[in-house]
């Protein structure tokens, strides 16, 4: 015996405001999901975009620093050791700091300048082709010439949190740059670099701490990365590296990752358990109303039954309302944290000048799926019972 539509919605707003209490349950559950799984997207597109970026690297330090954590210097001479290595394809140097020295904190990812060497860059294009940038694309305008000052490579964030245009100038700590180029949208942490020339990035240096004016810099970067040959065991290549420089600290791919993925799980465990209240709160929620309706229409599932409905036809029916009622909170809970996340990233993009938010298909589909499978589950009890009631039992009910 088939329902139509329109009997499952007056059985579901029979009692208006029961049933309006429990979509709103499910509604707040499925608004922090959205909110908070779209703060999680963007950081597993950073952290992702990260891992990529260092799963074939080898980071170079002196004993004693790290490249995520030592602010000290060192010497760009360490690539020297490896160049001649069979396994090495190329080598990779750079010097990384905030645009705003006086940026106190920035959600994930904060405005970076970076200085590079394009001579590297289109070095390493050609022997290991999308290797050193796989996951960047120039929106316009490409790298500058070797030995150029003075110009600039954009992210999507920063150049439009400074009105840039290819050819244009902007300014960087109160030194103007020509643009180069501009980088297509990646959502990783490139959106939110500007990168300039080593010997620029030195200048920076020297503007930002008075004690690198009285030291050479030119031999100096932050980090020394080294990048294997295709097919080469990047984790192998850091053993001997390491084996043949008792000296130097070695990273290998691993070692760069590993702390990404801890931050990454975080998150992921925070939507995890945003999901679990919503299941709770929702489910309960669920629960009772469906038990309450099976309760009121006993003696008209007692009729149904006389008239040839079976115990399938019950129970479809049944969980047919629980899993609408769990689908309209979960839409309107959907609608509700698509426009948070819409409004909070203009807000994160006036502030900070990049969006702090990713709303993605599986979350927005996962969402609603979640909401929809929960007032199935959790009517299920219910309509399990109703589907059991005897005929002649159902009909002496009053």
């Amino acid at each position: 015996m088939k329902k139509p539509m329109p009997e499952i919605l007056r059985n579901v707003f029979r009692r208006k405001l029961r049933t309006g209490l429990t979509v709103f349950g499910i509604t707040i559950g499925i608004f922090a999901l959205v909110v908070l799984g779209a703060m999680a997207e963007k950081v597993n597109f950073l952290v992702s975009g990260a891992e990529e970026f260092l799963s074939q690297r080898i980071a170079l330090t002196e004993e004693g620093s790290h490249p995520f954590v030592s602010t000290e210097l060192i010497p760009q001479a360490l690539a020297d050791r490896v160049r001649g290595l069979d396994e090495v394809a190329c080598t990779e140097r750079d010097i990384n700091m905030l645009l705003d020295p006086d940026e106190a904190f920035s959600f994930g990812m904060p405005r970076m300048i970076s200085g590079a060497d394009v001579r590297e860059i289109e070095h390493c294009e050609k022997v290991v082709p999308g290797r050193l940038f796989s996951n960047v694309a120039f929106a316009g305008g490409d790298w500058w010439e070797p030995g150029e000052q003075r110009m600039t490579v954009l992210g999507v964030d920063i150049a439009d949190d400074l009105d840039a245009r290819v050819g244009g100038t902007v300014t960087i700590r109160d030194r103007d740059f020509v643009v180069s180029g501009i980088l297509q949208r990646s959502l990783t942490g490139p959106d939110n670099m500007a990168f300039v020339s080593l010997a620029d990035a030195r200048v920076f240096l020297e503007d930002q701490r008075s004690i690198y004016r009285e030291v050479d810099l030119s031999d100096k970067v932050s980090n020394v990365y080294v990048i294997p040959k295709v097919g080469v065991d990047a984790e192998a290549l850091a053993e001997r590296i390491q084996d043949e420089n008792p000296d130097l600290d070695i990273l290998s791919p691993n070692e760069l990752v590993a702390p990404l993925e801890t931050n990454s799980a975080i998150f992921n465990f925070m939507i995890i358990g945003v999901a679990m209240v919503a299941l709770v709160v929702g489910g309960l929620s669920v629960i009772n109303t469906m038990i309450m309706s099976v309760a009121e229409r006993v003696r008209e599932i007692g009729i149904k039954k006389a008239v040839g409905a079976t115990d399938f036809d019950i129970l479809r029916e049944y969980l047919l309302e629980a899993a609408f009622i769990g689908f309209i909170g979960g839409a309107i809970g959907l609608g509700l944290g698509a426009l948070a996340v819409r409004f909070l990233n203009d807000l994160a993009q006036d502030a900070t000048g990049t969006p702090i938010f990713v709303l993605t298909t599986r979350l927005l589909l996962g969402s609603l799926v979640f909401a929809t499978a929960l007032g199935t589950v959790a009517g299920f009890f219910p309509s399990m019972r109703a589907s059991r009631l005897k005929p002649v039992e159902a009909l002496k009910a009053e």
